[in-house]
């Protein structure tokens, strides 16, 4: 393990020793320990954390945003498999405006609906950041029930069990997030069509590249569901329905598309959810939140 001064440190990364300094004092990045005489020494672990935080701003991330990112262990993978999916997202952002530039360049008339076209196309590049805290917020949510849940079954394990697949050839699960209710449990999927929808992109995107093509996973709105009438056997809606911006008109739908007979399986929280682990991290640090919705 090699030890730095705060000018070698800071020549390393490429950085200057004011923003060394000033990572120090807000507690973003602190040593690895402080001699007697007062010399600041950071280590090769350290350049890590520094290089993760670096890219996380230049990746559009404020200060605040990038806190309760770092806190944890600094892995050399993780921090690199971080940058690649932001970036791949990033490219095939650019890559799309660029086209979409192109087609107007080459339009005789330009007319002002293409023009505010390309302007909202340009300012989507925001949605990234978001859709990526989003998906953060839920598995940084999801691992503490995994380790501190008082039941040791698993929310999702008791979900997955109260499902009665014998009666199901099409599901439609809704918001269902980082795919978590499948990832380990199994389901014959003979002669079954499963869809897993979410309306954030960057969650549906997750799901396909951790699911593969067994499910169908598809950007949908609870409050717009694109399937005909009487459609599936059973919908799943599990911690979703109290974020939807119109609950009769979701309910509605999920009405319009389940088959008579068929089965919603919902869930929701209670008004106590989390209330100790949320005291916790307030006190520690009021900037932190657990979700962006109030749970």
């Amino acid at each position: 393990m090699n030890y730095y001064k705060t000018g070698q440190f800071a020549k390393l990364a490429n950085v200057s020793e004011r923003t060394i300094r000033y990572y120090d004092k807000i507690g973003l990045l602190k040593p690895s320990f402080v001699m007697e005489n007062g010399y600041r020494q950071y280590s090769d672990l350290d350049l890590l954390k520094l290089q993760k935080i670096l890219s996380l701003k230049h990746l559009g991330f404020s200060i605040e945003e990038i806190f309760p990112m770092v806190m944890d262990n600094t892995n050399l993978k993780e921090s690199f498999d971080l940058q690649i999916d932001l970036i791949e997202d990033k490219i095939s952002h650019l890559q799309s405006l660029k086209d979409a530039l192109k087609r107007a360049s080459q339009t005789p008339n330009l007319s002002w609906n293409m023009i505010l076209s390309l302007v909202q196309l340009s300012n989507e590049e925001t949605n990234i950041i978001e859709q990526y805290k989003n998906a953060k917020n839920l598995n940084d949510r999801i691992n503490l029930h995994e380790k501190y849940s008082t039941n040791k079954q698993g929310w999702f394990n008791w979900l997955f069990n109260q499902i009665d697949f014998s009666k199901v050839n099409r599901l439609l699960e809704l918001g269902c997030g980082n795919g978590k209710l499948w990832q380990e449990n199994g389901i014959d999927l003979r002669n079954r069509e499963i869809f897993l929808s979410d309306i954030s992109e960057g969650m549906v995107e997750e799901v396909r590249n951790k699911l593969g093509s067994d499910f169908n996973c598809i950007v949908a709105d609870a409050e717009k569901i694109p399937f005909k009438d009487e459609y599936f056997d059973s919908i799943i809606a599990n911690h979703v329905l109290f974020y939807l911006n119109d609950l009769d008109l979701g309910l509605k739908e999920i009405s319009r598309v389940l088959k008579p007979d068929g089965i919603l399986y919902c869930s929701t929280y209670g008004k106590n959810h989390m209330k100790e682990i949320t005291e916790i991290v307030q006190n520690f640090d009021s900037r932190i939140n657990l979700s962006n919705h109030s749970l």
